[in-house]
C-alpha cells in the first residue's frame, strides 16, 4: 500500500503546468488582485471624499479592468478544460472553480462599476 501511495506522488510532482496556462493563470492572478486594489480605492474615496470626476476615473479602471479579467477567466477556463482532457487529469479541476469564483466576482465588479458611472452621468 505505501509504494502505491509513492508513486502517486511522484506522478503528482511530475505534472507541470504548460508555459501558456502559467502566463494566463498570472495575469488573472494580477488582474485580480489589480481590482481589488482598485475597488479598496473606490472605498476609500468615498471615506474620504475625493472629487466626483476621480471617483468616475477609478470606476470606469474598474469596470474596464473587471471585462478584461472576464475576458482572460474564460480563456483560462478553456485551457484548464484542454489540458485536463489532454493530460488526463484532475489536478487542473481546482483552477476551474477558481476561474469561476474569480469570473463571478469581476463580473460582479465590472456591473457596479458601470451602473454607478451611469447614474452619476
Amino acid at each position: 500500500m505505501p509504494s502505491k501511495y509513492k508513486k502517486h506522488l511522484r506522478n503528482l510532482k511530475r505534472i507541470k503546468k504548460p508555459a501558456l496556462f502559467r502566463v494566463t493563470n498570472r495575469l488573472v492572478y494580477f488582474l485580480f488582485s489589480f481590482s481589488v486594489v482598485i475597488y479598496i480605492f473606490y472605498i476609500a474615496g468615498n471615506y474620504q471624499q475625493f472629487l466626483d470626476n476621480t471617483q468616475k476615473l477609478i470606476l470606469t479602471v474598474l469596470a474596464y479592468t473587471s471585462i478584461i479579467l472576464i475576458f482572460f477567466c474564460i480563456c483560462a477556463l478553456v485551457e484548464a478544460f484542454v489540458y485536463s482532457f489532454k493530460l488526463k487529469t484532475t489536478y487542473f479541476i481546482r483552477f476551474i472553480f477558481m476561474y469561476v469564483l474569480i469570473g463571478i466576482i469581476s463580473l460582479f465588479n465590472a456591473f457596479a462599476g458601470i451602473f454607478i458611472t451611469y447614474i452619476s452621468h
